[in-house]
């Protein structure tokens, strides 16, 4: 049976999760059929997470030597968002741009791009310059910051 790719994208951000040897995480895939797939809840030592990891294969080339990915939240993606924010779980979303970059958005920058608000599907952009960090957008603007190439990598569990 052959691997799709977004099996390798989830992979590469749960992979990079799982790295830190001074934290001890479990992670379970949820009920796909409940939770649709690309939902993990994420057991550490001190907190509990839901990570919705969404991938593109696509990195296209903007002007002024940038590039971005974009990805598309269904209805289905944002409703199941919105059961687990509304149950109070620590939500984060993972964002992996082909082979390239993998963007870690805490709840709150959920929140500033208003993902959770739409009533219709929501288009995000991440885009980037070779050395820069990720610049993150949404219809409703940007984050007023930007995100680190290493968040992931450096995420306190």
């Amino acid at each position: 049976m052959g691997l799709h790719k977004y099996e390798m994208y989830h992979g590469a951000a749960l992979l990079q999760m799982v790295r830190k040897p001074e934290f001890s995480l479990k992670i379970v895939e949820t009920n796909n059929r409940e939770d649709g797939w690309g939902t993990y809840k994420v057991y550490s030592d001190s907190k509990d997470y839901v990570l919705f990891v969404k991938s593109t294969s696509y990195i296209h080339t903007g002007p002024y030597a940038a590039y971005y990915s974009q990805f598309t939240f269904s209805m289905d993606d944002i409703q199941r968002m919105r059961k687990f924010t509304e149950k109070n779980r620590n939500v984060l979303v993972c964002l992996v741009c082909d082979h390239e970059h993998i963007c870690l958005l805490n709840a709150d920058e959920v929140k500033e791009l208003q993902i959770l608000k739409d009533t219709q599907q929501c288009n995000v952009k991440v885009s980037w310059r070779k050395g820069t960090e990720l610049d993150v957008k949404s219809r409703y603007g940007g984050l007023n910051h930007k995100v680190p190439r290493s968040r992931l990598k450096m995420f306190e569990w």
